[in-house]
């Protein structure tokens, strides 16, 4: 039995290789299955390329201080430790610290601006390009990422911490409301 799938995280989000593929990845010693990994391709690492790009703008417009001031502040939540046998991996945990301040951050009210819509389609539409050809790749891209996510939703328990699946389902409602919006558009003429 697989006990988990690895994705792409692109901006972000987590998400499997654009194209569905998945590697099993194998425990040398006796073969058993331990994970499926994204099998990634070239439009996956050019998504990944954009995002960063994306990213960099604001990282880049922080001075030095100020990125070392997070990386610093991020650095004082984690702790780290080395697997004893095998690939002796590093792996990461929050500290106290981390923990209260993950606990706080958690308590508060969410009361943060609403971030821009990020669908380059729509930039394309404010500048004038042509609605109904637009909508066909857009609505193909939305469409993809509607059932990446019902898919997802597919392995929710329906019991325990509902957090992580009330998130999801924000993302597949978002998703339908993209997909019809294209699809009027594609249907407009």
């Amino acid at each position: 039995m697989i006990p988990g799938d690895v994705g792409n995280l692109i901006g972000g989000d987590e998400r499997p290789a654009g194209s569905g593929a998945w590697l099993v990845k194998r425990r040398p010693a006796d073969g058993e299955a331990l994970c499926r990994v994204a099998r990634s391709d070239a439009a996956d690492v050019a998504a990944a390329v954009s995002a960063a790009r994306e990213a960099q703008v604001a990282w880049g417009a922080r001075t030095v201080v100020e990125r070392g001031v997070v990386v610093r502040q991020t650095a004082e939540l984690l702790s780290e430790r080395r697997e004893e046998n095998g690939r002796r991996r590093r792996l990461f945990s929050l500290t106290e610290p981390g923990r209260e301040a993950l606990s706080e951050w958690r308590s508060q009210p969410s009361d943060d601006p609403l971030p821009e819509l990020r669908d380059p389609g729509l930039l394309r539409l404010f500048f004038g390009a042509e609605p109904q050809a637009l909508a066909a790749t857009r609505l193909e891209a939305h469409r993809a990422k509607l059932r990446d996510y019902e898919e997802q939703s597919a392995y929710d328990p329906g019991d325990g911490p509902r957090g992580v699946w009330l998130a999801l389902e924000a993302g597949v409602r978002h998703e339908r409301e993209w997909v019809r919006f294209w699809e009027e558009l594609a249907g407009a003429g």
